[in-house]
C-alpha cells in the first residue's frame, strides 16, 4: 500500500523534530577563546589532522585545540569571563572540553601534559573548570589563581588565591592559598609517612596521592 501524502507529511515532521530535540540535549562548542598572546616559538594542533602549525596572535581554541610552547617562548590564552591561562617555557597542554551549556555556563576542561602552566579562574558560579595532570583533577573556585608543574618523578599544585580541590584515584584533597600539593610518582600502594621540613610537619602521601605544604 503506497503512502498517502498526509502520511508522509507526518513522519517528515517526526523527523524534523528528532533533529531539533538532539542539539538542545547536548552541550553547545560555541565558544570565544582566543590565544591572547604569543612570545617565541608557539606551536599549534587543532586536531585537524594537519599536526602541529605555527601559532598565531588571536588564533580561535577549540575544542581538541594542544598548545606547545618551545624552551624559548611562552603563551597566553584568554577565555570569555576574562581567566586567563599562562604557558611557561617547554609547556605542552590540551583543551579537551570547551562547552557551553544550555543554562548559559562555560564547561572548560584543559589536560597539562607537560612543563608548566598558571591557571587564573574569573569564571561565574555556573561556570566549571578542572585542569587535569595525569590521573588527578584540579577543580578551582571561582576566582582562583594557581599554578600546575610536571618533572619526571612529580606533579605539583600551588594555590595563590582562592580554593582548589583536587580529586585523585586515591581520595580528594583541598589546597588552599599559599599552599602546594606535591603528588609523587611511585610503584606500590598509596604509603602516608612524616617528611620533617624546616617549615613543621608535612604529610606525604606517594603514588597518586599528595603532600600538602603551607608556605610562610
Amino acid at each position: 500500500m503506497k503512502d498517502t501524502r498526509g502520511t508522509v507529511l507526518i513522519r517528515l515532521m517526526v523527523i524534523v523534530c528528532g533533529l531539533c530535540v538532539v542539539p538542545a540535549l547536548a552541550d553547545s562548542q560555541v565558544r570565544i577563546v582566543r590565544l591572547s598572546d604569543v612570545q617565541g616559538s608557539v606551536q599549534i594542533d587543532q586536531a585537524t589532522g594537519q599536526g602541529y602549525e605555527k601559532a598565531f596572535l588571536n588564533v580561535p581554541i577549540r575544542q581538541g585545540t594542544t598548545l606547545k610552547t618551545d624552551d624559548d617562548a611562552r603563551a597566553e590564552v584568554e577565555l570569555e569571563d576574562g581567566s586567563l591561562i599562562h604557558l611557561a617555557p617547554d609547556t605542552v597542554v590540551q583543551f579537551t572540553v570547551l562547552g557551553l551549556r544550555d543554562s548559559g555556563g562555560n564547561l572548560s576542561a584543559v589536560a597539562v601534559e607537560q612543563g608548566e602552566a598558571y591557571f587564573n579562574f574569573s569564571g561565574k558560579k555556573d561556570d566549571e573548570f578542572a585542569a587535569s595532570f595525569d590521573k588527578e583533577k584540579a577543580k578551582p573556585a571561582p576566582s582562583a589563581h594557581f599554578r600546575v608543574e610536571l618533572n619526571n618523578t612529580s606533579v605539583s599544585l600551588a594555590v595563590f588565591k582562592g580554593v582548589v580541590q583536587v580529586g585523585s584515584p586515591s581520595g580528594e584533597v583541598e589546597v588552599g592559598k599559599k599552599q602546594t600539593a606535591i603528588f609523587e610518582f611511585a610503584n606500590g600502594q598509596p604509603e602516608a609517612h612524616s617528611s620533617p621540613q624546616s617549615s613543621g610537619h608535612t604529610t606525604r602521601f606517594l603514588s597518586r596521592s599528595a603532600k600538602r605544604v603551607s608556605h610562610p
